[in-house]
């Protein structure tokens, strides 16, 4: 008979990320489902009947890296799902980071072709398809009625009038405020310190526009605060593009927020929903493909039971669970 107790630190999250639980918690092999149920609770996140904790396997469901033209478009995050209907048949697959090259083996990076006029105005008419995407059914006339021909669009690029393709406080489906900023196409991108300046100047002026007209209290994107930094998720989506003559590779900036978003107006030239023979692709929503979710973690992972207790599973530090 066994007369010791096996401890263990795990990682409990919502879908796709969310941390439920301190992720420095030590949980006994003893405890039971049951208790982490409780704990999620007291935490102040919603459990019900339905409730269900699941060894999360889902590194074995095929990949779609964030860098995707796909992933991008449908403000992905990391952890997210798609399910992809082709037809009759049904696949998924998951967000993971990009593949990350070593500099001495990456490939050179040819420099891009200046933006035209022509480029802004597919830019801008993929954008806002999808802002449509990001919106209700009802929300979609006042963003249809921003579409700007392409003869006007040409007038505006020559005319140097980048307030004019601004857009401010669109609503969405999540109750965000969505904004969009073309960056001036003289600007000279030359280094990623440039990017990094010009979207925050960018969030900044979107910031403050939501502030003022809103009743906002947003703080800049810099902000290590994590109160403000989850206020900036859930409260505005920005979207900011720039002339990518120097085909920069576009990095993670370093802030703790995900409230934006950063093109080349070059990689929004075309719509990676109007091709042919494109799939079907959705985003599962915890809220609403509750059920879809949990199948699929059910057919990659293992059910932890109310009653089941830790230490039968043999559970290692650091695994995570996700109760959905």
């Amino acid at each position: 008979m066994k007369d010791y107790v096996i401890y263990m630190i795990l990682q409990i999250c919502s879908f796709p990320n969310t941390k439920l639980v301190d992720p420095k918690t030590v949980f006994s092999g003893n405890h039971t489902g049951q208790h982490i149920l409780d704990l999620v609770e007291s935490n102040g996140h919603d459990v019900d009947d339905d409730t269900t904790i699941i060894i999360d396997h889902s590194a074995q469901i095929k990949h779609i890296t964030i860098d995707d033209p796909v992933a991008q478009y449908y403000r992905a995050r990391l952890g997210d799902i798609f399910r992809i209907r082709d037809g009759k048949s049904v696949s998924y697959r998951q967000v993971v980071k990009q593949v990350t090259l070593p500099a001495s083996s990456a490939p050179k990076r040819a420099p891009l072709r200046d933006a035209t006029p022509e480029l802004y105005f597919n830019a801008y008419d993929t954008v806002i398809s999808m802002i449509k995407d990001r919106q209700s059914q009802d929300q979609h006339e006042a963003t249809d009625a921003l579409r700007i021909s392409e003869a006007n669009m040409r007038s505006l690029i020559v005319g140097q009038q980048w307030d004019s393709i601004s857009i401010n406080g669109l609503p969405s489906k999540k109750g965000q405020r969505i904004y969009v900023r073309f960056i001036d196409k003289m600007a000279k991108i030359t280094s990623i310190n440039n990017i990094k300046t010009v979207v925050t100047d960018a969030c900044a002026d979107c910031i403050a526009h939501y502030n003022n007209n809103y009743g906002g209290s947003l703080s800049d994107v810099t902000t290590e605060d994590k109160a403000e930094i989850n206020s900036l998720n859930r409260e505005i989506d920005i979207i900011v593009i720039f002339n990518n003559t120097k085909n920069l590779l576009i990095p993670n900036l370093g802030f703790g927020t995900d409230c934006y978003q950063i093109f080349a107006v070059q990689n929004l030239s075309f719509n990676v929903t109007k091709y042919a023979d494109q799939p079907e692709f959705t985003l599962l929503d915890a809220r609403l493909h509750r059920a879809e979710l949990r199948d699929i973690y059910k057919q990659n992972g293992r059910i932890i039971g109310k009653d089941g207790t830790l230490e039968s599973f043999g559970l290692k530090d650091n695994t995570k669970l996700i109760v959905i």
